[in-house]
């Protein structure tokens, strides 16, 4: 079974000296990375970051015209 982790908000980013970097949630969970790994999937995974945060900001406009609209009702 696939295990399926949601990342809101991290307590602590660190680096072993060893090769890893260490990230622990709000629920105590520590994720760990193979940086060299991590370095490979950064140019396919900084794209997205951005296009899902733009789609964030869009909506949220999208949403503050439509309540500006039924305001001045």
């Amino acid at each position: 079974m696939d295990k399926h982790i949601y990342i809101d908000n991290t307590v602590s980013i660190w680096g072993g000296k060893n090769g890893e970097l260490n990230m622990e949630l709000e629920d105590g969970t520590i994720l760990t990375w193979n940086c060299y790994n991590l370095m490979r999937d950064i140019p396919d995974i900084v794209p997205i970051i951005f296009d899902e945060v733009m789609y964030e900001k869009q909506d949220t406009q999208k949403k503050y015209k439509q309540l500006a609209k039924f305001i001045v009702k």
